[in-house]
């Protein structure tokens, strides 16, 4: 008995103490907001996020929010204050892994043109207005399928799967349309280079 003394025995007590210890910057207050709140935490960021590591990543970071920023001005708030903090931090982290990914797509369409017009144009010196040129007329050539797939992919750089969804075709069938016009297209530039 005498080692529970001073310790809140329940949750509405353990809530008074983490505030207590938050407004006096008592770092024993990220302890007890995690005993009290990891579980809701946890559940709260699992719904916007699917990796358990992210999931883990803005609990701490919403642990360490709590205890860092202002407390909200009643100790009952508490829970709901912890909630929202974490939810902010969770759906912060979701969109930078969803600018990661819009980077990496780009990055991904930006090396398949690359590699056509890299591809056994290294000896000589291409000039650029002959290739803005050879892309504009490679462009214009293509049927109307063909140029919105060439545009969507590697000027708006989106996904064969999003490609194929919103044109209504098979993925299969964009991944081999893309494969076919890299390969004209590389023909093209090696006809007029």
């Amino acid at each position: 008995m005498a080692e529970n003394a001073g310790k809140p025995n329940n949750s509405e007590e353990a809530a008074n103490e983490a505030y207590r210890l938050m407004c006096e910057r008592d770092e024993k207050a990220i302890e007890l907001l995690e005993k009290l709140y990891a579980k809701l935490l946890k559940k709260i960021a699992g719904t916007v996020l699917r990796s358990k590591e992210d999931v883990e990543e803005v609990v701490n970071d919403a642990l360490h929010d709590l205890w860092r920023g202002d407390p909200p001005e009643k100790p009952e708030e508490l829970k709901a204050h912890a909630a929202a903090v974490c939810r902010r931090r969770a759906i912060d982290r979701l969109r930078t892994l969803e600018r990661k990914k819009r980077r990496a797509d780009f990055t991904d369409t930006a090396e398949e043109l690359e590699e056509i017009f890299t591809d056994g144009f290294e000896d000589s010196a291409v000039d650029s207005m002959v290739i803005k040129d050879v892309l504009n007329s490679f462009v214009r050539s293509l049927d109307e399928r063909d140029r919105t797939v060439f545009m969507k992919r590697f000027f708006l750089s989106q996904t064969p799967a999003k490609i194929a969804l919103s044109m209504g075709i098979s993925r299969d069938l964009v991944y081999v349309r893309i494969s076919r016009m890299r390969e004209k297209l590389k023909k093209e530039l090696e006809r007029n280079l």
